[in-house]
């Protein structure tokens, strides 16, 4: 498995670890920012490596 793949793996699993955090009923707001500013580490790493 691509560096690529297992990131782009690791986005959607993020994704949606996020979302079955914002449907709970009572919202654990610091997972979910943990959780955002991975997805956006991860996505400017996908992207710089594409460009690469």
């Amino acid at each position: 498995m691509t560096t690529e793949s297992s990131t782009k793996k690791e986005i959607l699993k993020l994704e949606a670890t996020k979302e079955a955090l914002l449907s709970e009923d009572d919202i654990l707001w610091d997972e979910v920012n943990a959780a955002e500013r991975d997805l956006v580490y991860l996505r400017r790493a996908l992207e710089a490596s594409q460009k690469g």
